[in-house]
């Protein structure tokens, strides 16, 4: 059985991102994801091994980049995050980036939305 859903404000949300321009559209997405991007890289700092603290102090790091015409963040270690994420011949594995996202997804979810919300109330007040 299929149930309805409705979608308060809905109109007024179209209408306030009709008046945007879209590099100012550009601009709040970057911006929201960014944000959205360093709540994961936190989580993934705070589960990181810590043999030397090199890796949770300087080696994690976000960027954000277009990807066609939506923006990603990329949340990265550095080379020895990637041996310790993946592991070596060697070496097993230490994932801290794969859990610190599950962990957090809800909240990298709510963190984006509330962001952007309060960017496009900015730009279109």
């Amino acid at each position: 059985m299929i149930s309805g859903v409705v979608i308060e404000g809905l109109d007024e949300a179209k209408r306030k991102l009709g008046e945007l321009h879209p590099k100012q559209m550009r601009t709040a997405e970057r911006a929201s994801m960014r944000a959205a991007g360093n709540v994961l890289a936190a989580a993934a700092k705070r589960r990181a091994p810590r043999r030397t603290g090199f890796l949770a102090s300087k080696g994690i790091g976000v960027s954000v980049s277009l990807k066609g015409d939506a923006p990603v963040a990329n949340v990265g270690a550095n080379r020895v995050g990637r041996f310790q994420e993946l592991g070596t011949r060697k070496m097993r594995a230490r994932p801290f980036l794969r859990p610190a996202l599950a962990e957090t997804k809800d909240q990298v979810v709510e963190t984006y939305a509330a962001a952007f919300k309060k960017r496009v109330a900015q730009l279109t007040q």
